[in-house]
């Protein structure tokens, strides 16, 4: 039960089989080019192994079962998937995952096919490496953050309208008011995007992409994209489907990964990302330090 079992017993079972010499094993620490630049040759074997192993598992993924080494004998499978390591948070999330998603289709009344629109990957990403507390994480990812709206459910004689406005304040609206502090948040939204396309030296027709869709998040009911078979349309289409205010709180369609990834391999200045799932984990991540519009009069003295 020991993770990565399989890969050890292989070495070993094959190591026995090897008459002609004597082999040695020592342990490399990974990922040393993120430190430093002076690599010893056992350590860029290593990072060189690490990036042969990670491209064959993102261009292998399918719907067949992987097979089992010669020697592992058996396997733990959930679904498609085999299982190596972390068997319990594996089986919690199988059983766990489905009615969590269904819940969550009702909730957003997405149409059916729509969850599996959504890049969940990039999505648990991003909620791992949040630096926002988990309690207030889950509020804003479940529109339960301390708005006039959701106060006044508890307190009926409360007012629930915006500070600035007839509108109820809920997060949604604080998004897209006129106050000063919401269009200073969108203002500030956008030049953390822009700080991270930059860090990240994101290809320009990507960056463009992302910074012309940032219009659309703060619109309650955006108006319809054109009906074209085009991949900026699929991309704008899919996000539709799922939300556009659903992008800050990192629901993203699948379409934006694919979007990067052509954008990459067309732009030969563009550093592509070692983790495109973890770039794109990146964007909703690296807006949290922008300041959220639950700052205005209206929600820090109620």
């Amino acid at each position: 039960m020991a993770a990565d079992w399989d890969l050890i017993e292989q070495i070993y079972v094959t190591a026995l089989q090897i008459s002609t010499c004597t082999l040695q094993y020592k342990w490399v620490k990974g990922h040393q080019d993120d430190t430093t630049s002076e690599l010893t040759t056992e350590a860029q074997y290593n990072i060189r192994a690490d990036a042969l192993a990670g491209s064959f598992t993102a261009q292998t993924k399918s719907n067949t079962p992987q097979q089992v080494l010669p020697s592992e004998k058996y396997c733990l499978h959930i679904g498609d998937r085999a299982i190596y390591g972390h068997y319990i948070y594996e089986i919690r999330q199988a059983y766990m995952l489905p009615p969590l998603r269904d819940y969550l289709a009702g909730w957003h009344k997405w149409s059916q096919g729509t969850e599996s629109k959504i890049d969940w990957d990039a999505f648990q990403t991003a909620v791992r490496n949040c630096h926002i507390p988990h309690i207030q994480l889950v509020k804003l990812v479940h529109d339960k953050l301390p708005t006039r709206y959701e106060q006044a459910k508890s307190n009926p004689q409360g007012l629930k309208t915006c500070h600035y406005c007839t509108s109820d304040e809920t997060f949604a609206h604080l998004l897209q008011c006129d106050n000063p502090i919401s269009q200073r948040f969108r203002e500030d939204l956008q030049h953390q995007l822009e700080n991270y396309f930059i860090a990240t030296q994101t290809p320009e027709s990507f960056r463009k992409l992302v910074l012309q869709s940032q219009r659309l998040w703060y619109k309650p009911t955006p108006p319809e994209t054109h009906q074209l078979d085009t991949p900026i349309e699929r991309t704008y289409q899919e996000q539709q489907q799922i939300g556009w205010q659903l992008f800050l709180k990192g629901y993203i369609s699948k379409e934006w990964r694919t979007q990067y990834q052509e954008a990459c391999e067309m732009d030969e200045d563009s550093l592509p990302s070692n983790s495109t799932t973890g770039y794109l984990a990146g964007i909703p991540r690296y807006m949290e330090s922008t300041n959220c519009p639950l700052g205005c009069p209206s929600t820090t003295h109620t």
